[in-house]
């Protein structure tokens, strides 16, 4: 992270801003991203449970879909309408939006331009705990059922 500040500010002249007065937002979006993160990993882990084989594969798939569903490459606004629903159900869309209102310049591009800044952190918080909740079913419903049918700790050969 520190790196790609770096060049960022360095080499391609981002105008980023880190302000004392911006600091408590934050870390405050940085430590309730982080547990929205971990959460969705949570998830796809209750859910690998009962799939053998290439389950490895699944995680990547799904940070890449996270990565241009949550306005890490495009801003949301550019996505078509119909997707654009799918994007607010993460919390990972929140937490770029709320980094980056507290790192660029007051006159930059938003991913979610109809919400104030204190909204999007409310709207992180609210995603993140949404996902801790399903996080807790989806692993615990996850490692029940891979208990029951016997393939937790089964090799498949491959």
């Amino acid at each position: 992270t520190v790196l790609t500040l770096a060049v960022g500010t360095a080499v391609l002249r981002l105008p980023l801003i880190l302000s004392p007065d911006c600091l408590p937002a934050l870390a405050a979006a940085f430590l309730v991203g982080i547990a929205g993160l971990v959460a969705v990993g949570m998830t796809i882990v209750g859910v690998l449970f009962l799939i053998s084989g290439e389950a490895w594969r699944l995680p990547d798939a799904v940070g890449q879909g996270l990565y241009l569903l949550c306005g890490a490459v495009f801003p949301l606004t550019v996505l078509p309408a119909w997707l654009q629903p799918l994007t607010r159900l993460f919390p990972v869309t929140y937490w770029l939006e709320a980094m980056r209102r507290t790192l660029l310049p007051a006159g930059a591009v938003h991913s979610l331009p109809g919400l104030s800044d204190p909204a999007v952190l409310g709207a992180l918080l609210l995603a993140t705990s949404l996902w801790v909740v399903v996080a807790g079913l989806a692993y615990a419903a996850g490692l029940a059922r891979a208990r029951q049918k016997g393939i937790l700790d089964v090799s498949t050969g491959y």
